[in-house]
């Protein structure tokens, strides 16, 4: 009986605009393009309470609701996740099946892109052939582009591309060595609750990276393969619309570059890095 009605109710996570001081009235992204009349009574929920709500108003995107019961006020916040429901017929006896498993009940796969800059400092760094403490301090920039696809409630894999730009110093000669990889990237994401019902995510993270580089020293270039293995990370992702999301990172990354001057022996360089990550998802 249950799952008849499930068939029946278009259920879909909505995430609240806006909700007024007197906590009686609130909008979501949902209008007359989404079938959403003024006048329309539909069922609102999230963890710890169901209720029901009438359409006040309606534009092609947005409707704004009133709580049919003046005696409560809506039991959530701007930006959090609720389960929107079109029709109130037999809802309340299915509404406690639906909690028992709601990743089962209400996970999608979802793809999405993501774009995102990255500050990084080195820990260590090694090269051969060349003294250990040579290098004073490494810091530099990383810009990324990749596809994601959340498979699982709580799992997502990522597809993408990368360009690092970063700068060491020699001691005592002052001399800027400047170092540029070009990388295809892959990873998997671990989020710690599939947080069907909130507008936030805690992250954990694996990439791995490989690809070209250069390096440039007093006008002498050297070039080569760099991989990346692992880039581990933690995360939180904070979505702010129904369509965009804001993720911040820290982690750290182990980089080897195998790279050679012109007629010269191949010189291998290992960095550990440091790093902090802002991006935004769509």
């Amino acid at each position: 009986m249950n799952s008849f009605i499930f068939g029946l109710s278009e259920d879909r996570l909505v995430i609240v605009q806006s909700v007024s001081s007197s906590g009686q009235t609130f909008a979501i992204r949902r209008g007359a393009i989404d079938g959403i009349a003024p006048g329309q009574e539909s069922l609102f929920t999230n963890k710890s309470m169901s209720f029901k709500a009438k359409s006040i108003e309606s534009n092609r995107h947005y409707s704004v609701w009133k709580v049919s019961d003046p005696r409560i006020n809506v039991p959530f916040d701007k930006g959090e996740m609720i389960t929107f429901t079109n029709s109130l017929e037999n809802m309340w006896s299915y509404l406690p099946e639906l909690f028992k498993n709601p990743e089962k009940k209400t996970f999608t796969q979802k793809q999405a892109w993501q774009l995102s800059s990255t500050y990084s400092y080195g820990l260590n760094e090694t090269t051969s052939d060349v003294a250990s403490d040579s290098t004073s301090s490494r810091a530099g920039f990383q810009f990324s582009a990749a596809y994601t696809k959340h498979f699982l409630a709580m799992w997502e894999w990522q597809l993408g591309v990368r360009y690092d730009r970063d700068r060491s110093i020699i001691n005592e000669t002052e001399i800027n060595v400047i170092s540029q990889r070009y990388l295809l990237t892959a990873g998997l994401i671990y989020y710690f609750d599939s947080a069907a019902y909130k507008s936030t995510h805690f992250y954990a993270g694996l990439d791995v990276a490989f690809g070209l580089s250069s390096t440039n020293v007093d006008e002498s270039t050297s070039t080569g393969t760099a991989y990346i293995l692992p880039v581990a990370k933690v995360g939180f992702l904070n979505h702010i619309s129904v369509d965009y999301s804001l993720f911040v990172e820290a982690g750290f990354e182990a980089v080897s570059q195998t790279e050679q001057f012109i007629d010269e022996d191949t010189q291998k360089t290992n960095i550990t890095n440091t790093k902090v990550t802002f991006g935004i998802k769509f």
